[in-house]
């Protein structure tokens, strides 16, 4: 196979991502473990998986390693976009996994949640567990995996959040304020309380900032149009309801709209 260095995100090339900087490299599957390894591996509990998109291909090369080592519980990474580059998705890595047997869950409360479709994740990103149907998600066989996930999880969070610093983007602040708001255990952390109370005095501060800055460009710019009006008023007479949808809240359209000397015309709003 080819294979495309680029640090914590390399990936198998293919037809669809392609590069001349791609090395060859010698691959195996995991059925042939034990053959390149060279000794037998006796026992296996669990597989950590995040292969930047080639989950799929790795699970149709694992058909003799599920039965070999009584199917142990997979953590696996579901990334929307990596799975894109080898033309592959979330519903065909669940659908590789539920030939042998296995179901998805997330890790919750202190317990395992089966996702009925996850293809409907919200989040490009998503790490389930593949469990097999065989063995009880809450279980005795799964009693370790869960002591793993529930001691590990909220320092692995902490770690994420300091090791990001200054670099943390405003794109992930409200994902991570809803994590940490909705989860108890990482509430119940000190360092992790005071990260969520930081984004909402940060999140506060930017949406005052954003509303001036907002209201000083609506009267900027916000003036009457002989086509807008003309439009809005003839589409009136004819009977017709007028709404103006927007994700801005309605104190901003409310004033747009009447800079605009369009408000009359508004039947319905629909805003934040």
């Amino acid at each position: 196979m080819y294979f495309y260095q680029n640090g914590p995100w390399g990936f198998v090339t293919n037809d669809v991502v392609n590069t001349p900087d791609a090395e060859k490299l010698n691959a195996f599957k995991l059925d042939d473990l034990e053959k390149v390894a060279g000794h037998e591996v006796n026992r296996i509990d669990f597989v950590k998986m995040d292969v930047e998109g080639s989950e799929v291909a790795a699970v149709r090369g694992a058909e003799r390693f599920f039965k070999r080592y009584g199917y142990p519980t997979f953590y696996c990474e579901a990334n929307r976009w990596t799975l894109i580059m080898q033309n592959e998705c979330v519903r065909s890595l669940k659908d590789e996994f539920a030939k042998h047997g296995y179901q998805p869950y997330i890790f919750m409360d202190g317990k395992f949640v089966h996702v009925l479709d996850p293809e409907n994740q919200i989040e490009n990103i998503v790490n389930y567990y593949f469990i097999h149907e065989g063995n009880s998600a809450n279980g005795l066989i799964s009693d370790n995996v869960l002591k793993v996930a529930g001691q590990n999880y909220v320092a692995l969070v902490e770690r994420y959040i300091e090791n990001s610093g200054e670099g943390f983007d405003n794109t992930f602040k409200l994902p991570a304020l809803m994590l940490i708001r909705k989860n108890p255990d990482l509430m119940a952390s000190p360092k992790l309380h005071a990260y969520a109370e930081q984004i909402e005095a940060e999140m506060r501060k930017d949406a005052v900032m954003k509303q001036r800055y907002t209201m000083e460009l609506v009267h900027l710019k916000c003036r009457p149009m002989f086509h807008h009006e003309y439009a809005l008023s003839k589409l009136h007479q004819e009977g017709y309801k007028i709404a103006v949808c927007s994700n801005s809240i309605r104190a901003t359209i409310e004033m747009m709209m009447k800079k605009a000397e369009l408000l009359g015309y508004i039947d319905t709003i629909v805003s934040n």
